[in-house]
């Protein structure tokens, strides 16, 4: 299962590949994920801008525009792909995220992984982030609290 800093590297090349890119289409082949990708969720993000990457714990959150939130979580097995244009679907790819500055798909060939969204004033009260703890970098984790 990758780790706290391999979620924090995966969301930081990410930001770097698509901040600012407009989704322009998501192939999804397999629904059947941890949790199952909501019927409506090509429809909900597709034309949305990226605003902005941050990471929560070991969910990468993706900031669209239209006050949407794309929750991301790699499970045990999860993998990010990033790719300029060239890309050729692989075993476990399950979606694919074409972007105005390039590809990205969400590999994980157990299934335990997340990809869901949320709008922006329900992310604080969403099953997957409403009982996590405080950040490690958080100033207010301090001897006092």
């Amino acid at each position: 299962m990758p780790e706290l800093p391999e979620v924090e590297t995966i969301k930081t090349a990410l930001e770097k590949a698509i901040s600012q890119a407009i989704i322009i289409d998501i192939d999804i082949y397999n629904k059947n994920l941890r949790e199952k990708i909501p019927d409506d969720f090509s429809e909900k993000i597709r034309g949305l801008k990226i605003l902005s990457l941050e990471r929560r714990a070991k969910y990468i959150l993706l900031h669209l525009e239209q006050d949407f939130c794309l929750i991301l979580h790699l499970g045990m097995s999860g993998k990010i792909k990033i790719y300029n244009q060239n890309y050729n679907r692989e075993k476990h790819d399950h979606v694919v995220i074409k972007t105005s500055k390039g590809i990205v798909a969400f590999n994980d060939a157990r299934r335990f992984g997340l990809l869901t969204y949320e709008t922006e004033k329900n992310l604080p009260y969403s099953k997957f982030l409403k009982r996590l703890g405080i950040e490690p970098f958080d100033p207010n984790l301090n001897e006092i609290y």
